[in-house]
């Protein structure tokens, strides 16, 4: 199964948390097919580095930064925004060197294992199927959809 979190608050304090979750969880370490394995302390399969990708880079963006300093192995890959002005920003803020692309399906090819979504709330829902469907782990910037009826793609696409 993937992981799918929907943050209310605080969406800064909460990735050291979700990231933990994802590095412990066997069902999240399952889905994580190319990543290199260690064992926890506790003798449970821990994941060695967890490939992160960012799908909006407008402001909430900003969430990524906390990945570096969770010190659980989680490396960002790059992120996805339409938008060459954004993906430019991104560049400068987190490195020339990381996968700067237009969609999310380029961002799976760049080899993520999870993905924090903070585009566009009319977009969570085409987006987070999309991650969902090709395996990756999904933290979800709130709202699921803009509609209720548009939450239940999403919801199915967790089980």
């Amino acid at each position: 199964q993937n992981l799918a979190v929907i943050t209310t608050q605080s969406a800064q304090a909460l990735v050291p948390t979700l990231l933990s979750r994802m590095l412990h969880n066997p069902s999240a370490a399952r889905i994580i097919d190319g990543a290199h394995r260690r064992h926890s302390p506790d003798g449970g399969t821990m994941v060695a580095e967890l490939r992160i990708g960012i799908i909006g880079l407008g402001a909430r963006s900003a969430i990524a930064a906390n990945l570096a300093r969770t010190g659980l192995g989680a490396r960002l890959v790059g992120g996805a925004d339409p938008d060459p002005q954004m993906r430019a920003r991104a560049a400068r803020a987190f490195g020339e060197h990381l996968a700067w692309v237009e969609d999310t399906d380029q961002l799976l090819a760049a080899g993520i294992d999870a993905a924090i979504v903070t585009s566009p709330d009319d977009t969570h829902e085409a987006i987070t199927c999309a991650l969902l469907e090709a395996g990756a782990a999904v933290y979800l910037e709130k709202p699921i959809a803009i509609t209720i009826e548009g939450s239940a793609p999403s919801l199915r696409c967790t089980s």
